[in-house]
């Protein structure tokens, strides 16, 4: 794992983090020799989330959409939400193999103390099954999609605003994305063959920017000051100001090797740094294109889902390692299975933490296995979800690291 600082633009850019003092003060790239080994510590506290009424629902039952979000809506409130439908599906529903239909559902929301695990709330909203999202904002609130419109919902779960979602042409066109703060929601869909764009304030829910283009948008991800869409052919990464045209982003010196069709994966970090995926690759970068770290994994290993805290100085990533065996002529491949969870400080541009999680086992009796992770917003709390067990891991503060 290396660092690298190119230039008086990154020493300026640099400059506004601890990180970048450092290496001014030295001169030279800084390097970790390897990510630390698996915290053997306790978690603060773990739960069974059945005890609330949450089912697991597994794949096989795909034909219908799967909803579930973990999420802080403060430093000590830590959120679980997931979808139930309100009947079994019809014999139509099992055999349809194109888009999932809206169905009659209930959105369910748990709220917990993160540091005791105590139930704080818990409620159930009736909706549709497509839309449906959850985004904790900050200060205990927390943003749904749910029955067609967009709700902003106090710590205690009242209604603080309510504001009907777009109309999109087909429920496939519809994304919603947040950015890493958590003051602005993305909401992209397309409208009468062109696509439309909406920036919204989390905490008013009043549209703050709007454009409409022609031609198929992907959005990577959302920035308070810019976006991160695909470009040309191959698709390519871009970077989109608010209110600017689209440059594309292929930061400098990085691998021709992660700028391949369809292998990268763009997430924002925060509004000064992107995360860019390829496999066993990755880099941070600033939204200007220059590498701040670069990360290689062994061949047998990947990255995958990443979270960030909202305030912007640490995030969490998925690794996955290869399972299983490659057999072609018997159609039979080895796939990427979770193994880790490994926290990053973007200050100090190193890995800080690591769990282990248990992953998908490609034998018998082939159990899936699925994790999900969240950062509370000051990056001091890691919650993982695993096969509806709930842990809370304590993370080292940010003055144990020296430069």
């Amino acid at each position: 794992m290396s660092g690298r600082v190119l230039g008086t633009k990154i020493r300026r850019l640099l400059a506004l983090t601890v990180a970048g003092a450092a290496v001014l003060a030295s001169g030279e790239a800084r390097t970790q020799a390897s990510q630390p080994k698996p915290d053997k510590a306790h978690p603060l506290w773990e739960m069974d989330l059945h005890r609330f009424g949450y089912e697991q629902v597994r794949q096989s039952n795909s034909y219908r959409p799967r909803f579930y979000a973990l999420d802080f809506t403060a430093n000590d409130r830590l959120a679980w939400a997931w979808l139930t439908y309100d009947g079994p599906p019809t014999a139509a529903q099992k055999k349809y193999a194109g888009f999932p239909q809206p169905e009659p559902a209930h959105l369910h929301v748990l709220i917990l103390d993160a540091r005791t695990g105590r139930k704080l709330a818990l409620h159930a909203w009736p909706t549709q099954s497509l839309p449906v999202c959850f985004f904790g904002i900050g200060g205990g609130k927390f943003l749904t999609c749910a029955g067609g419109k967009l709700g902003l919902f106090s710590p205690s779960l009242a209604v603080l605003r309510e504001q009907d979602l777009p109309t999109p042409d087909s429920l496939t066109s519809l994304h919603i994305g947040i950015s890493p703060t958590r003051q602005t929601l993305l909401i992209s869909y397309s409208q009468r063959g062109l696509d439309r764009v909406e920036l919204v304030d989390t905490n008013t829910l009043a549209v703050t920017a709007s454009w409409t283009e022609g031609g198929s948008l992907t959005f990577y991800g959302v920035a308070d000051r810019w976006l991160v869409e695909t470009w040309g052919v191959p698709p390519q990464p871009c970077i989109r100001p608010i209110g600017g045209a689209c440059k594309p982003h292929r930061p400098l010196g990085l691998d021709t090797e992660m700028l391949g069709p369809m292998r990268l994966v763009t997430n924002v970090a925060n509004d000064n740094t992107l995360v860019l995926e390829a496999g066993r690759k990755m880099v941070i970068t600033t939204p200007e294109g220059t590498p701040l770290l670069d990360v290689s994994l062994p061949k047998n290993r990947s990255f995958g889902e990443l979270v960030a805290s909202s305030r912007g100085d640490r995030f969490a990533v998925m690794e996955n390692r290869r399972r299983g065996l490659t057999i072609e002529a018997l159609d039979m491949y080895a796939f990427g299975s979770n193994d880790r969870v490994v926290v990053y400080s973007i200050p100090c541009l190193r890995a800080i933490y690591t769990v282990k999680v248990k992953g998908t086992s490609p034998w018998t009796p082939w159990v899936i296995h699925e994790n999900r992770t969240a950062l509370s917003p000051d990056g001091t709390l890691l919650a993982i979800e695993s096969d509806s067990a709930l842990k809370v891991y304590a993370l080292p503060p940010a003055n144990t690291f020296r430069h």
